[in-house]
């Protein structure tokens, strides 16, 4: 989304320059009529370059053609989007500006006049400019990107999430508009964040953030340490023995997790990631039964907690029965659509079942989304 071009120019173009229609009435003098040929001779001279990508001489040509023709609003945005595919901000803002002067209605110049003063750090234009585009056409995702970028530069956070989120509804994987609103919520984030610590230094919330930092780090041992002081500090609230019993999971010491998980459903009977991580544990423990159990309340609990259905279908799988393994799968696939896992054990149930048309079409989606997840890792 960075560099656009611009899109629907040439038959704009072509629609408000070319010959007079059939049977129009108009009188001209042999000079005007002249002028006239030689105007049409240009823009049409100047559309070949540019479709040969001979863009000095196609520029060139329209700027001979405006000299004849100086009202010209489509003549001043196709002669602004070439400066502006060339990366020539001043000049394509100056065209696109004069465009809307003559007509107040062109989109492509507002759009691209509002990108151009961003690119010249002109936020307070942008904002003007991409307001107006908006205006006239409130479905383009870019409009809303490039506004979100300019209240960003402006320094309005709160308004860049707002455009940007409605960038994404109507373009939900433009990377550009997920990084930059990856980028600004983490600094709101860490805005919050250390006006916290500042305040409260001494507070469970900013040991909270310490043990999560851990944790991500893979420090497991001290964001234990930090768990358990929480704990002595707030013992009644929810949330951190389910956590401190999750790096206990991690770290394969199930007696220590179970106890856990079991003091966060006491704080709180509807912890459906407590239920689940009590069905990890019987899994582990081949207790499938228990298991299947906890599972089960896990979904009462969270409908829509994917994983439960995975690990539904991993029991249902080992106690062989599979059509209720290949609904639980099923069920994870619609809740995690971007998790391989289910579509491996898929591929095994519809090997025995002798479905290998099934079989081969969940093998081919787990390699893809295996790979897609590698690839977002050597992203990130």
């Amino acid at each position: 989304m960075l560099e656009q071009p611009l899109r629907g120019l040439t038959i704009l173009l072509t629609l408000l320059l070319g010959s007079a229609p059939a049977g129009a009435q108009e009188v001209r003098t042999a000079p005007a009529e002249q002028s006239s040929q030689a105007y049409e001779r240009l823009v049409e001279e100047g559309q070949r370059a540019e479709k040969s990508g001979r863009l000095d001489e196609a520029l060139s040509k329209f700027q001979a053609a405006l000299k004849l023709r100086p009202r010209s609003a489509a003549l001043q945005t196709k002669i602004g989007g070439l400066h502006y595919n060339r990366r020539e901000y001043a000049q394509a803002l100056e065209h696109f500006e004069k465009a809307l002067v003559m007509n107040p209605m062109d989109f492509y110049a507002a759009k691209f006049s509002g990108i151009a003063a961003l690119r010249l750090n002109r936020s307070e234009m942008t904002i003007r400019l991409l307001e107006k585009a908006q205006s006239l056409q409130g479905n383009d995702a870019e409009v809303h990107y490039w506004l979100g970028m300019a209240y960003y530069a402006s320094k309005n956070p709160q308004r860049a999430v707002n455009e940007l989120e409605k960038a994404l509804e109507l373009d939900g994987k433009d990377i550009e508009t997920l990084y930059a609103l990856g980028k600004i919520y983490w600094e709101m984030s860490q805005q919050a964040w250390g006006k916290m610590a500042e305040i409260a230094p001494s507070s469970y919330r900013v040991q909270q953030l310490l043990a999560e930092k851990y944790a991500l780090g893979n420090q497991l041992s001290t964001a234990v340490d930090l768990y358990k002081e929480i704990i002595r500090k707030a013992p009644d609230a929810a949330g951190f023995h389910y956590a401190l019993g999750a790096l206990y999971l991690q770290s394969r010491q199930l007696p220590e997790a179970e106890h856990e998980f079991r003091e966060e459903l006491r704080l709180d009977p509807h912890s459906a990631l407590s239920y689940f991580g009590l069905a990890t544990i019987c899994f582990e423990r081949q207790d499938f039964s228990g298991a299947a159990d906890n599972a089960r309340r896990a979904i009462v609990e969270k409908p829509d907690l994917g994983e439960a259905y995975l690990l539904l279908g991993k029991i249902y799988r080992r106690s062989g029965d599979n059509p209720k393994a290949l609904e639980a799968l099923q069920h994870a696939t619609r809740l995690s659509p971007s998790d391989p896992s289910p579509y491996y054990i898929l591929q095994q149930i519809y090997t025995a079942l002798g479905q290998s048309e099934l079989a081969a079409k969940a093998r081919e989606t787990f390699e893809r989304l295996k790979n897609e997840q590698g690839a977002g890792s050597r992203i990130k």
